[in-house]
């Protein structure tokens, strides 16, 4: 087991994506069962996807 920051993550697989994430959403920090080098796109994208999902729960739309 490994834990990062998310923007770590984002770092090494697809640092395109980072733009699109917020300074709280990149400091998250992740467990990787398996580590850093057994993610590819598909898992960093559902990994994205859970970080916004959840640091968003507290927001309110307008």
């Amino acid at each position: 087991m490994e834990t990062v920051r998310l923007e770590e993550i984002i770092n090494t697989v697809m640092p395109e994506a980072q733009h699109v994430l917020t300074e709280e959403e990149l400091n998250v920090s992740i467990v990787l069962r398996d580590g850093l080098r057994s993610l590819n796109r598909r898992d960093v994208l559902e990994i994205v996807a859970a970080t916004i999902h959840n640091t968003g729960k507290g927001a309110l739309l307008h």
